[in-house]
């Protein structure tokens, strides 16, 4: 048996031991807010200043291309910029490293069942996180974001997680890149129907030595691949001035011709401009073979034409 004495002193020694315990608990929680407070201030500031240098690159004229290359440059990571189509237009590297391309909306890899189940469940509220999928060959997860770029299109950029993990702030930057993105596309839009835009976007393109990075931004958004390799066609009409017809008729006319995907436009003297996105896949002699093809197409749909001159490989932009 302990005497009164010990007890007593025992007592008072566990009241300010639980007193103790009770501030240094007060303490910590206090200190964890703290740190807490100044870890989401310097989150919110790199948010911020992710922000301030994607609007810069915006303000001063840049492409789609120089965006999507500053927000990876920003989040560290490789990004990619597709249009509603799932066509590439533009991809980012980090500057920290060598990094792959984002693969997610590749054509072979998106027809996955698990691939397409995640991507029809993206919102256009905020971006989504797609899970690897080793059976598709994705080996890292990627965060995409889905924003509508017109009344029924969607654009979409997506993130690779490679070299590191994603960070709380990374969808919010993407949010704000995409919204970004959009804002410069619209500001390329003219007045005038979309075909007459691509038209004169073609008169501009082949003329223009080198193009304006306000032109580039313009072709990009409309679809067109500035990163990739074209070639050039000038077809002459041998009775029929070609400059009549509408963009939509010469337009119509390059899909019915099976000549797939082509940009034309009439010029005033009555001939027709054809640009033709060489295939990336190919060497540039295969490709421009096929081009000619596609171009030989498109004249056998047009009424008494010949193509004038030789196809020839233009980088663009150049």
């Amino acid at each position: 048996m302990f005497s009164a004495q010990i007890q007593l002193a025992a007592a008072e020694f566990a009241k300010l031991a639980g007193g103790a315990a009770v501030q240094a608990t007060r303490a910590k929680a206090e200190r964890d807010n703290t740190c807490a407070l100044i870890r989401q201030n310097r989150l919110l500031r790199s948010v911020v200043a992710g922000e301030d240098r994607l609007t810069k690159v915006a303000l001063e004229g840049g492409s789609l291309a120089e965006i999507v290359a500053m927000l990876a440059e920003i989040l560290d990571k490789p990004c990619s910029l597709h249009d509603g189509g799932f066509r590439r237009l533009a991809d980012g590297q980090p500057v920290s490293r060598e990094a792959p391309v984002p693969r997610l909306l590749d054509s072979h890899i998106r027809c996955h069942p698990q691939i397409e189940r995640a991507l029809a469940t993206l919102s256009i509220d905020r971006p989504g996180l797609v899970p690897a999928v080793p059976d598709a060959g994705m080996h890292h997860r990627t965060l995409i974001d889905r924003f509508a770029a017109g009344p029924d299109t969607y654009d979409y950029l997506t993130v690779l997680e490679f070299g590191s993990g994603f960070a709380s702030t990374d969808p919010v930057v993407l949010r704000r890149a995409a919204m970004i993105v959009l804002a410069a596309g619209r500001s390329c839009l003219s007045c005038g129907s979309a075909a007459n835009q691509r038209a004169a976007l073609v008169r501009e393109m082949v003329s223009s030595s080198p193009p304006s990075k306000s032109l580039v931004r313009r072709a990009e958004f409309d679809g067109l691949c500035a990163a990739g390799r074209h070639v050039v066609a000038l077809i002459e009409p041998r009775i029929e001035r070609l400059d009549e017809r509408t963009p939509e008729e010469l337009e119509s006319v390059a899909h019915a011709s099976g000549a797939g995907e082509a940009w034309v436009a009439a010029m005033p003297d009555g001939m027709v401009v054809v640009l033709l996105e060489l295939d990336a896949t190919q060497p540039d002699h295969r490709a421009i073979q096929e081009a000619v093809r596609r171009v030989e197409l498109l004249c056998g749909c047009l009424t008494s034409v010949r193509v004038r001159r030789n196809l020839k490989a233009l980088p663009w932009p150049g």
